[in-house]
């Protein structure tokens, strides 16, 4: 348990916001149950999933664009 991760990575950090606006909510007359806050967690849990994947696959391209347009060679 010592790698580190962004703090949006984290289903607590993630459980503690629904919480959160799930009380917010709650006071003006708006009601989560337990099972929609978790529905919530893990809905935000996969879009996180969805968005690193997407960011790798955009990283990686740009990488190979770079390469292909690139003016001088790799090495010493």
């Amino acid at each position: 348990m010592f790698e580190n991760k962004s703090i949006f990575a984290s289903r607590t950090f993630w459980g503690a916001a629904v919480a959160i606006l799930a009380t917010v909510a709650n006071f003006f007359g708006v009601t989560f149950s337990p099972a929609d806050q978790a529905e919530a967690i893990n809905l935000i849990g996969q879009a996180l999933d969805k968005v690193t994947q997407l960011v790798a696959i955009g990283a990686s391209a740009y990488a190979i664009y770079g390469r292909v347009v690139a003016k001088k060679k790799i090495g010493r």
